[in-house]
């Protein structure tokens, strides 16, 4: 977002090629659970656990893989071993959003009421 306001670019879905590699790079390297497992192995061996709030890095992960197409970035969760990405469902078409906020709503009413 903010390279975009500094660029001066419009918002939207933008051309692949348009990416600059380096937004590439740090895309495969947190959103592989790979590396998650290294930071999350070298924390347990410096703290003694894993932070709860790491666990979240994770979950974003394993959404991430079945909400991404192969069409635009899709998650590169096995990088740098593999890569081969799940054939994913995008989460900016239509139906996907509306079952996506219905479903943010409900969780939100369940731990509200």
């Amino acid at each position: 977002m903010f390279y975009k306001i500094i660029k001066r670019e419009k918002f939207g879905k933008p051309n692949i090629s348009s990416i600059p590699k380096w937004v590439h790079v740090l895309y495969g390297i947190t959103h592989s659970v790979f590396v998650f497992g290294i930071v999350g192995l070298i924390l347990f061996l410096v703290l003694g656990f894993v932070p709860v709030y790491l666990w979240a890095w994770l979950i974003h992960i394993l959404i991430d893989i079945p909400t991404h197409s192969r069409d635009f970035l899709p998650t590169p969760f096995l990088w740098p071993l593999s890569d081969w990405k799940f054939p994913g469902y995008s989460w900016g078409q239509k139906w996907f959003m509306v079952v996506n906020y219905a479903a943010i709503i409900i969780v939100f009413l369940i731990m509200v009421l």
